[in-house]
């Protein structure tokens, strides 16, 4: 987690402590990074520290393995906490959490849908919705949490919700909470996150906070394949969620994509588009300005960057990569930088892909674009890849001419330039300054 000052905070599940980095001299991005306080968790917080988020008023949030949800100041010098009302045997800590603006934190488990509030320096349970997350069939699985981390690795059923919380409505829109649940197939399951309409008569058999339980055409629509483990992506009323394949995909995973619509007058959530002509193994990222939803996949063993028309769910763009674990993404988020770059990370470090002018590519680029828009494109992408490839192994492996690589990294990157639409693309934006967090990550030329 980056703040505003340009620390960084990090959490180390190995002391079960987070750490704040910053640099040693904070005018000088190129100074030596230094450990600047820790926080260890206190006797009273029993379990593991893992995910956190920084909350509207400055504090940091965090939930323990052990069902206790947290919150401490970012110079470490307050904390609370509030202990979840789990069964024996319910898991927790599969996912992280939602956040909204009200101090809202939204929680999956494996038997329940749970909302806490934070509200003036206090936590506080809100209410507590029970729902089957791991399905029919599952009611005598018992496994520890080693055990549990291992089958969700492996794709076995019974896991519950993979995905964390996705929230949806603002300025009074129908405010809902989304996840997937561990069905066969999924269901993309919206619990109403603050007051329940009046109006609304709820599902038969659910509690009434319950307000759809969809199923999803394209994940584990037969008990195949890896449940739902990436977060659900929304934009106004709609929301997109892809089938998974796990952290070491074969070179034809399960191909599946679906758009989903809420409806605030009949008060459904509808398909309104599935696709099975491509497969994305990441968080889905969508962009306003082009309207395109993004993600990366494989066909036939070679990885892929593409762009389906949030609309109709058609394929738009579809950029080669190449091929191995340079281009896999296990189930991250592309990040967007203010200029365009997107970053996403692999299996073996990061991939950019930056914008440049169309004017270096020549009429080939062509052949890289899907659909009736191309004529409209106005920047490209260059793919940075591992200098363990020279130039004309990167050439023979993509049939495709390496142009000039960015500037300010010549020395370490081979640049392939696609086409690509107008940078518009909005999720994650990065800050300003991210000096910090880039020499936290220790990028050399053998991770990008």
């Amino acid at each position: 987690m980056v703040l505003e000052d340009n620390t960084v905070i990090v959490a180390d599940r190995g002391t079960n402590q987070y750490y704040k980095f910053a640099d040693a001299d904070p005018t000088d991005w190129s100074s030596e990074i230094v450990l600047e306080d820790t926080f260890k968790l206190p006797e009273d917080i029993p379990g593991t520290a893992g995910h956190f988020s920084l909350a509207y008023d400055g504090w940091i949030i965090f939930v323990t393995d052990a069902g206790y949800v947290c919150a401490v100041t970012t110079d470490f010098s307050e904390y609370r906490s509030l202990q979840l009302p789990l069964n024996e045997g319910e898991t927790n800590f599969h996912n992280t959490y939602a956040l909204d603006e009200t101090g809202g934190i939204f929680i999956a488990t494996t038997d329940r849908m749970l909302r806490v509030d934070w509200q003036d320096t206090e936590l506080s349970l809100t209410w507590d919705i029970p729902y089957d997350f791991r399905g029919p069939g599952c009611e005598n699985v018992s496994r520890n949490l080693i055990e549990e981390f291992l089958a969700v690795a492996r794709g076995e059923t019974c896991t519950g919700s993979g995905t964390t919380p996705t929230l949806m409505g603002l300025d009074g829109q129908d405010e809902l909470v989304l996840v997937v649940d561990g069905h066969a197939p999924n269901n993309m399951v919206a619990f109403w996150r603050d007051e329940i309409p009046e109006d609304w008569e709820g599902l038969p058999g659910y509690d009434r906070r319950v307000a759809a339980v969809t199923p999803l055409p394209y994940s584990t629509p037969e008990g195949d394949g890896f449940t739902a483990e990436n977060s659900p992506t929304v934009w106004g009323y709609d929301v997109a969620v892809a089938q998974y394949n796990g952290f070491d995909p074969g070179p034809n995973p399960l191909p599946g994509v679906q758009k989903l619509t809420w409806s605030p007058d009949t008060k459904t959530l509808d398909i309104a588009w599935a696709t099975d002509e491509v497969n994305f193994n990441n968080v889905l990222t969508y962009s306003a300005g082009t309207n395109l939803v993004y993600g990366t996949g494989q066909r036939d063993g070679i990885f892929y960057f593409w762009g389906l028309d949030w609309d109709t769910g058609e394929i738009a763009l579809e950029v080669l990569l190449g091929e191995g674990d340079d281009y896999l993404d296990q189930g991250n988020q592309i990040v967007i930088d203010e200029d365009g770059t997107a970053f996403f990370s692999s299996a073996t470090g990061i991939v950019r892909l930056q914008s440049e002018s169309l004017s270096t590519l020549d009429d080939s680029g062509e052949s890289w674009l899907v659909g009736e828009n191309s004529d409209d494109l106005t920047d490209a992408l260059v793919v940075a890849a591992s200098t363990t490839q020279d130039i004309s192994t990167a050439d023979n492996l993509l049939g495709l001419m390496a142009e000039t690589p960015s500037p300010q990294s010549q020395d370490s990157l081979v640049g392939i330039t696609y086409a690509v639409p107008d940078p518009y693309l909005t999720t994650n934006t990065l800050g300003p300054d991210q000096s910090t967090l880039l020499q936290a990550l220790e990028l050399s030329e053998a991770t990008i």
